[in-house]
């Protein structure tokens, strides 16, 4: 079923364009930077042989190498101008709870890396990273509904709905 984004959502999408879009604009400035050393060299005549063929190579890799940055987040800008997202029904087939440790903080000769609980849960196979509160409150089984942009597939959010027979037992009892 489609939903239309929410402000966090779009928030989202756009944090993960930032990567393409830095890279992008480093490169353009880059090429423009080439630009202008080439004119003044030329300005100075210490023009060398087959620097004009290099400098052209590279300012031909630096346009292909931007426009590939825009490319990566096409599908992300695509999501945000549609302004819908997909939202699925998917159960939970099992809880996964793990000691993990952070990269880099064990660095010193005889120093113990920083270790911390992680969580995650397994729907259709595949592994959702998820915080605590959330791991603590679902179950094997219960159902939830997975917030996904559709043209860039990326997971938005994961919502959490209690299975209707415990919810009926509680009524009961």
């Amino acid at each position: 079923m489609n939903e239309p984004l929410t402000k966090e959502d779009i928030k989202s999408l756009k944090y993960e364009c930032r990567p393409g879009i830095l890279i992008s604009i480093g490169i353009f400035v880059m090429s423009i930077l080439a630009s202008m050393a080439n004119d003044m060299l030329n300005t100075r005549k210490i023009l060398l042989n087959g620097f004009l063929n290099i400098y052209v190579a590279v300012l031909l890799f630096l346009i292909v190498a931007s426009v590939l940055g825009l490319l990566i987040i096409r599908k992300f800008i695509t999501d945000i101008r549609r302004g819908e997202k997909l939202v699925v029904k998917a159960i939970i087939q099992k809880k996964v709870s793990k000691v993990d440790y952070e990269p880099g903080s064990g660095s010193l000769v005889g120093q113990e890396m920083k270790a911390y609980e992680a969580y995650s849960i397994q729907i259709e196979g595949i592994l959702y990273p998820v915080e605590s509160e959330f791991f603590s409150k679902a179950n094997e089984g219960d159902e939830v509904l997975m917030h996904i942009a559709p043209r860039s597939e990326y997971l938005l959010k994961i919502e959490l709905i209690k299975n209707l027979s415990e919810k009926f037992a509680n009524r009961i009892l």
